[in-house]
């Protein structure tokens, strides 16, 4: 039997598990290698897991509160969800970045066009532009 005042391993390794997350996502953070605005999400996995290994009955009193029969499964429940918002969230990013690049990807193309034609000679030029040009005699066509 454990002292009053130890945790039990499985307390242990879950303090443990959210100290090393919270660690990690501190080092990467400060060598710029994660945003600040993704790294809030996995802090507050990192504090979960301190929080449930710190104190196991909270988790107990949700599952009783929520009339879960066993409450272990309550925390597999939450980390399916945010696995899911998480997905969610990474889709509408990813979404939004294709959009932009499609956007830049045109945009590039109409100056490259823009600028290809301005380095041409004066009647290539013309003729890419489909006008006529500076030789020939009004009215007529090209």
């Amino acid at each position: 039997m454990t002292p009053p005042h130890a945790f039990p391993s499985y307390q242990a390794t879950s303090l443990g598990i959210g100290f090393v997350v919270a660690i990690v996502i501190f080092i990467l953070i400060r060598r710029n290698h994660l945003m600040i605005s993704h790294s809030i999400w996995w802090l507050l996995v990192a504090a979960a897991s301190v929080i449930f290994g710190a104190w196991p009955r909270l988790i107990d009193g949700m599952g009783s509160v929520l009339g879960i029969q066993y409450p272990p499964i309550l925390l597999v429940i939450i980390g399916m969800g945010m696995i899911i918002i998480k997905m969610l969230t990474m889709d509408l990013n990813r979404s939004l970045q294709e959009r932009k690049i499609r956007a830049l990807t045109q945009r590039l193309a109409i100056i490259e066009s823009c600028v290809e034609i301005h380095h041409l000679a004066p009647r290539q030029r013309n003729t890419a532009l489909n006008m006529p040009s500076e030789d020939t005699e009004p009215g007529k066509q090209v």
